[in-house]
Parts: C-alpha cells; structure tokens; sequence
C-alpha cells in the first residue's frame, strides 16, 4: 500500500529516480513560481486501517489517506523527531531512550519520563495559530494523505520541541520528555517543561524513588508501572520482562495457527515460510524435525543439532546480527542517532599491543548497564570482528558470514 490514485508505487519512483529528476524539478519550479497546484496530486485514496476493540465500531479505524508519490516532497523536522524521515524510524527512537535510560539506571539515579498523546493530532491544527505564519481557507485539520499534515503538524511540534531545556524524543505526534532525577530542582524543571501531556512514568531501580506530583491544568498526572512505547513495553526497573511474556504469548498463539494450519503439508519449505510469523523456536523446529524424520527428537536435545537439521539461525545469532548490522548503519550514516553514537569510543591501541578491538567498551556497574544497546552492540561485534570489518564490508556480507556461522 504505497501508490496514490495514480496507481504509481514508491519503488517505481525510487528506481528510476534518474529519468525522473529533470522533469519534476522543472514542475517543481513551475507550481512555485505559477501558485498553481496539479488537482491530481490532490486527490488521496483512503484506506480504513483498524487500530483496537470492535471492528464494527467505525471509531475504532484510522483512516489512511494515500496521495500520488510524486507530489511527497520533503521538509524541516525537529532534530528529535524519529518519523518522517530518512535514517530515523521507531528503532532509532526505542533505542536513544533504552540507553539514557540503561546509563541513568547504571549510575543508580532515577528518571522521569512524562509521555503525550496528542489524540488525532493531525486533525485538531488551529489554523488561526497557523495563520501567524500560513494562509488557509479551513478552519481545522489538515489534507489527510499530504504532505500538508506532517509540515503543519510540525510548525507547532517543532515549537514546542524548541522551547524544551530537557532531552525529548517524537514520533511523529508521540513525544517523551525525560529528565535523570537527582533532586526536587530536576523534578520542578521537568515540571516547567509539560505542555500537551497525559501519562508519566518513573524509571528506577531505588528503594526510595522521589515521586513528585507532575501536574497538567492543575491536574496530577497518572503514574504508570509499566507504558507501552512504540510497540515495546518498558517497565520502572527495565526488566522487560510483561514484554517478553507478552511477545511469548503472541508467538505461541501463532505457533498454534502454523501447526494446525501445516499439519497436512508434506513440503517442509512451506512450513519454513510460515515460520517467520512467530518466534516461539524451539517447539517448531521439534515439530519439523517429526515431518523429516518421522519421530520427534529426544527430550534434551541440544538446540544446536535441531537448527542445523533444519538450516536455521538461532535466535541468538540473529539478534547478535541485527546489533552488527545497527552498528554498521550507525557508522555509516545510514542510521541517523547522535545520542547513542556519542556514547560509543574508538580505541587507539599502542604499537606492539594485543588488543585489536576497535572499539572501548567502558565500565558498567551493573546488569542493566551490561544490557544496554551501546554495551549489548559493541559486544556482539567484538565476537566477531576477527571475520567483519564494519567500516569496509556490506550488510550481505554481514548476513552471508551469520548465516555460515549458525
């Protein structure tokens, strides 16, 4: 679902980015300098999407409006903002907080992180605010689909973001202040910052955290123990751990599908195709073994022999390359996250010493500092740095040496 009512995808755009480019910068020019927009680039296709609860509901669907490629152009974003832009996506973003959280906690300090949720955002713009710098006929909302929406959505997030003298990440209209901690002056300048907020969470692992009272309109706001972000649920002593129950669940259920919905296939390849739609490993690579073997593999059976019956990666050495391949996109440019890149250093070793790893993996005083993304990243690929050059190799070559490996 990436083409707008003329039908033309984004892959068709990027590929032949060459033959393109001459003629939509002369039309690009000439709406500029006539005022004239295309009315075909006006027009969206919409598509209901369903978000939660009743399907029947009609207030339980967002709806996508699909306008043509050609007429997405780019614009100015906030520094912290992780949607809409290239190098940036919900990865970038879970993982710039997951380490200030891991390097607040590693210190035994607390943070505080107030979440908003700004309730169909792009549909409440007041354009009698926007008119100090636009001119508009409507009198709320934006053109859904368009490009409209995320810049004037942006004019005031962008606003807000700049006024804040805390560290604050978005997602398109999701947005966290945070702030480390230390003493009731942290909490009363976070306190200063909160705009448009409804949720507040405390990250710590104290026995006596400082619980301050965060207000919005006089209102105390909500303490959470735990607070979905971005797909991932983070708990106040980042355990992860109603995420990983969560995610286990999901994974047997679907476990459940793949093997009723496979128990009459006699091509193991189709079984391997629906494996992808769940994690639960273990259980499905018994049950694979059985359809080649005939007999399920005795109780105990190391792990490793049942991946390399079936030609599998663990789901170890998957996760072990996904923070090789984040890393080699840190470096070069391909993932843009100046919060965790400052917190790696490049080491400089003297003539004649053993140590070849590149990279200096500082102390930790704890397993949550042992665990964050920074520590977890350089760790992984110092086990491997011996065959992988991030600075000099590619991501199939990445991908090619995990799957010989496993």
């Amino acid at each position: 679902m990436t083409s707008g009512p003329d039908e033309i995808p984004s892959l068709v755009i990027r590929d032949c980015a060459a033959v393109f480019a001459d003629p939509l910068c002369f039309l690009f020019n000439l709406i500029l300098n006539t005022s004239c927009y295309p009315m075909r680039w006006k027009t969206s296709a919409v598509h209901p999407i369903h978000k939660k609860d009743d399907r029947s509901e009609i207030t339980n669907y967002r709806s996508i409006a699909l306008i043509s490629n050609f007429a997405k152009v780019s614009h100015k974003l906030s520094p912290n903002q992780h949607g809409f832009t290239k190098c940036r996506s919900t990865e970038t973003n879970l993982v710039s907080i997951s380490q200030y959280l891991s390097d607040a906690l590693d210190n035994h300090s607390q943070v505080d992180v107030v979440y908003t949720d700004l309730s169909k955002a792009f549909d409440r713009i007041d354009h009698g605010l926007l008119l100090i710098k636009l001119e508009s006929s409507q009198e709320s909302g934006v053109p859904q689909g368009s490009v409209l929406g995320p810049l004037f959505f942006n004019i005031f997030i962008n606003d807000l973001a700049d006024d804040l003298d805390v560290p604050h990440l978005l997602f398109a209209d999701d947005m966290k202040i945070y702030l480390t901690i230390d003493s009731i002056d942290d909490a009363l300048r976070l306190q200063d910052c909160i705009e448009e907020i409804s949720r507040r969470f405390s990250f710590t692992r104290k026995t006596k955290p400082l619980l301050f009272d965060y207000k919005i309109n006089g209102s105390i706001l909500t303490r959470r123990e735990s607070i979905r972000d971005l797909g991932v649920i983070f708990d106040s002593k980042l355990f992860f751990g109603e995420h990983i129950r969560t995610i286990a669940g999901t994974a047997f259920r679907a476990l459940g599908f793949v093997l009723r919905a496979g128990r009459e296939f006699s091509d193991v390849a189709t079984l391997m195709l629906l494996y992808i739609t769940y994690r639960e490993q273990r259980r499905f690579l018994k049950n694979v073994v059985f359809m080649l073997n005939g007999a399920y593999p005795p109780r105990g059976c190391p792990q490793g022999l049942l991946l390399g019956e079936v030609g599998l990666q663990s789901l170890l050495d998957r996760r072990m390359e996904h923070s090789v391949i984040f890393l080699f996109k840190l470096f070069r440019g391909l993932q843009e996250c100046p919060h965790v890149l400052e917190r790696i250093s490049l080491r400089v070793s003297r003539s004649g010493s053993r140590v070849r790893s590149v990279f200096y993996i500082g102390q930790r005083h704890t397993d949550i500092g042992l665990k964050s993304p920074v520590t977890r990243m350089l760790q992984n690929y110092q086990s491997v740095d011996a065959h992988i050059d991030i600075f000099c190799c590619s991501i199939s070559q990445i991908k090619k040496f995990f799957s010989i490996s496993s």
